[in-house]
């Protein structure tokens, strides 16, 4: 298995966490599984499918990401704009309802609902889940990327890969 990171910065940084967390002799093994240029080339072939990607929000990064949330969510929907030859990505908030967003803190919710309104005039989806509906909706997409929900464990379930969002690492 490969894992596929955007930049050569965002690599170091998972090489970096990996080794700590699993020791210096582990440095090779993350070094040869994680790459960079595993996105597909146009120019060899048919027309490759994109890789449907599910970003997840979560309202606790209201609390917990309160200083750098606005400007990393945009950050993400940039370089996933980048990508749009390999990549599809599709935003959804967790929990849906923008009234509890709402009451945790209402100018940053108000802040991230506009950013996502011009993402979605940018051609990147916004979608909400009905919680019943979680286990269906997966199915239309290849990769989760965001925050824990329990949208991500259906994910896990279904044997898809998952990667959780860290709003304080930057490029």
């Amino acid at each position: 298995d490969k894992v596929i990171a955007q930049s050569e910065n965002i690599k170091e940084q998972y090489v970096n966490a990996l080794t700590f967390f699993a020791g210096e002799d582990t440095r090779c093994v993350w070094d040869e599984k994680i790459v960079t240029n595993g996105y597909p080339d146009k120019s060899v072939g048919p027309e490759p499918e994109r890789t449907r990607l599910l970003f997840v929000i979560g309202a606790n990064e209201l609390s917990e990401q309160r200083f750098n949330l606005l400007e990393a969510i945009k950050e993400r929907i940039d370089e996933a704009k980048e990508y749009t030859d390999g990549i599809v990505m599709s935003i959804a908030l967790y929990p849906a309802d923008r009234e509890q967003w709402l009451k945790i803190d209402r100018d940053l919710s108000e802040k991230i609902f506009e950013r996502l309104e011009q993402a979605d005039s940018e051609g990147v989806q916004i979608t909400t889940f009905p919680l019943e509906n979680f286990g269906i909706e997966a199915k239309r997409f290849d990769a989760y990327y965001g925050s824990p929900s329990p949208v991500m464990t259906t994910f896990i379930e279904q044997g898809k890969p998952v990667m959780l969002c860290n709003y304080g690492i930057e490029e």
